[in-house]
């Protein structure tokens, strides 16, 4: 039995699923926190082809930095259930500091956090745990004796 790890394609479901789906993320959060939807649909479905765009653009560095931290992680551990907690772990931490320190370096007041950057922040984290959780790292295959 050989397991094979397929770190290129896991890390793009990851980070596609991340760009995609956060704005979505986002703007239900905003509904539910605000007890009535901030945008209108039609806006917020105007804007999400931006978002999305904006969110690859900014992130796409982020995302070589995950993939080659996953290929470090399936080569240093050997348990698979750790491998994908501490891949869920770095994305939550790459999300944090892809997020905060534009933030932090273009603000006047860097240390504090409105609510749209939280929402930012749990938008993307969900999508990066879930989807390291969620997709297949390795297939597994038999040989034949």
């Amino acid at each position: 039995m050989t397991i094979r790890f397929h770190e290129l394609a896991y890390s793009l479901k990851i980070w596609a699923t991340s760009v995609l789906l956060a704005p979505l993320i986002c703007f239900l959060i905003e509904a539910i926190v605000h007890s009535s939807v901030f945008f209108s649909v039609n806006e917020a479905l105007s804007c999400y082809p931006y978002i999305v765009i904006f969110g690859g653009m900014c992130s796409f560095f982020t995302w070589i930095i995950f993939f080659l931290l996953i290929r470090l992680s399936v080569t240093v551990i050997k348990s698979i259930r750790l491998i994908k907690y501490v891949i869920a772990a770095t994305g939550v931490v790459l999300t944090f500091l892809t997020i905060l320190i534009p933030v932090w370096l273009l603000s006047d007041s860097p240390f504090e956090l409105n609510i749209a950057m939280i929402e930012l922040l749990a938008g993307n984290c969900i999508c990066i745990v879930g989807g390291s959780l969620i997709y297949e790292l390795y297939t597994i295959i038999l040989c034949e004796p």
